[in-house]
């Protein structure tokens, strides 16, 4: 959708339009589909954020599972 292959869902057209706003600000910016499988750790931390009751700022190392999330995603790249 972001690329302009695929018809823009409505659900998703005022995501779509605020990102395609945003790329302006880059001097370089490219969008790539990923499979499922290869996005674990944006699922993880979309569905930890969503379980917050208030903002959380990670300082330092992040939590490490995020890097068992990360790990994986590499891992079923290849």
């Amino acid at each position: 959708m972001l690329q302009g292959k695929s018809q823009i869902k409505a659900c998703l057209n005022v995501i779509v339009q605020d990102t395609l706003s945003f790329i302006c600000h880059f001097l370089s910016c490219s969008f790539q589909f990923v499979p499922r499988n290869g996005n674990r750790v944006a699922n993880a931390i979309a569905k930890f954020a969503l379980s917050l009751d208030s903002p959380l700022t990670w300082q330092g190392n992040f939590p490490s599972w995020v890097h068992r999330e990360v790990t994986f995603d590499v891992s079923s790249l290849h």
